[in-house]
């Protein structure tokens, strides 16, 4: 499903900030449609965590080559969070550590890790991953409301969106994310016949992709300029935090939630190679993207011993060996958190903390305190 952005004077003033972004970027007319995400961003800088964003990616879009492209021609939120992600890492450890950070550029889509840090004869070769929880609610949730205000139509409105749910689970009960951009297009369709002769106090009932969540569209008011486009939405309460995967003392049964199967399937990529001499892999799973207000449980040390132990679990059967020599815990965005690195080499732990090259990468640089931040992306 696509989703266009208008180009007004907003972006055309904005780009001038950013001469990196302005110098790789071809910004339309005025008043014309563009799908990409760099143009949402610009038309949305007032916004400070916004305009944050747009800062990093100037600043860094030159240094880390296919993390900062890739941001320019990206028309899909999800992967602009991920490769944000990317650029939030790189940005963090070229901070402390210079040219000896590069990033990986991909030769003919071949697997390979996102950022190379080179210290003295070793290398750390990092793969970063943000794996989505409940990625049907969270598409259905974040486009929703993005369809809506960039509807083109000549009316502006504000209205309230009201959701009733049968259950406290019922973000597990979407459907996959297919499906919820068939259902998001066949929304819109509805909503702008509706909305085009709608009156302030109107209610429109909606069924939402799952029969657990109902809507109530209301209209407070309808307004000639289109420009205003006012949207609240009362999400239901729902029970579904990620924390309680973290719960799970069980490796099986996390295995078979949301979230095990695919950081399963993602450490079976391998995409930093064979284990190999003064080299670690890192595979830094990012959980900015997890549906959650807070990640800093997982510095708790009853949360890490269960991470800790699932990941181990999840590798333990991917041959002929393990998938990378340390899993860690992160949430990536303009600051950085990292939870405690989960060894899954076969050195002991006291033997890895010995080895002078890996303290100094994992205490030194990557080891911070949890960074506890607002959560939610751009």
């Amino acid at each position: 499903m696509e989703i266009n952005y208008k180009i007004t004077d907003i972006s055309k003033r904005a780009i001038g900030n950013f001469p990196w972004i302005k110098s790789n970027f071809t910004l339309g007319e005025l008043g014309s449609c563009d799908n990409r995400e760099i143009t949402r961003l610009l038309e949305n800088s007032h916004y400070p965590h916004i305009n944050r964003t747009l800062e990093q990616i100037d600043k860094y879009g030159s240094l880390s080559n296919e993390i900062g492209e890739s941001l320019l021609v990206c028309n899909d939120s999800f992967v602009l969070s991920r490769s944000l992600a990317e650029l939030s890492l790189f940005a963090y450890l070229y901070d402390n550590l210079k040219s000896k950070v590069t990033p990986i550029r991909r030769v003919q889509n071949q697997k390979s890790p996102d950022i190379s840090v080179k210290l003295d004869d070793s290398e750390y070769l990092i793969e970063v991953f943000s794996p989505t929880d409940y990625y049907g609610y969270q598409v259905f949730s974040r486009l929703l409301i993005s369809c809506l205000k960039n509807l083109d139509i000549g009316i502006g409105f504000k209205i309230s969106i009201d959701s009733k749910a049968q259950n406290f689970g019922y973000t597990s009960d979407f459907p996959k994310y297919k499906d919820v951009y068939e259902w998001i297009e066949q929304f819109r369709v509805g909503f702008i016949k509706w909305i085009m002769t709608a009156k302030e106090g109107d209610i429109c009932n909606v069924d939402s992709p799952t029969d657990s969540l109902k809507l109530e569209v209301k209209v407070e008011s309808i307004d000639q300029n289109p420009k205003i486009r006012s949207i609240s939405w009362n999400q239901a309460t729902r029970s579904t935090d990620t924390i309680c995967f973290f719960r799970i003392n069980e490796p099986v049964k996390f295995a078979n939630s949301q979230m095990g199967p695919k950081i399963k399937d993602k450490l079976q990529k391998q995409q930093a190679g064979e284990p190999r001499d003064r080299v670690l892999r890192i595979l830094a799973i990012n959980f900015g993207l997890a549906d959650t207000s807070d990640l800093s449980f997982l510095n708790n040390s009853k949360y890490h011993a269960n991470f800790d132990e699932h990941i181990k679990y999840l590798s333990s059967d991917i041959k002929p060996y393990p998938p990378y020599d340390v899993v860690l815990a992160c949430e990536l965005s303009y600051k950085c958190g990292f939870a405690k690195p989960v060894n899954l080499t076969s050195l002991s732990d006291k033997m890895l903390r010995s080895i002078t090259w890996v303290t100094l990468f994992l205490t030194v640089v990557l080891c911070t305190t949890w960074v506890t931040l607002p959560h939610g992306g751009v």
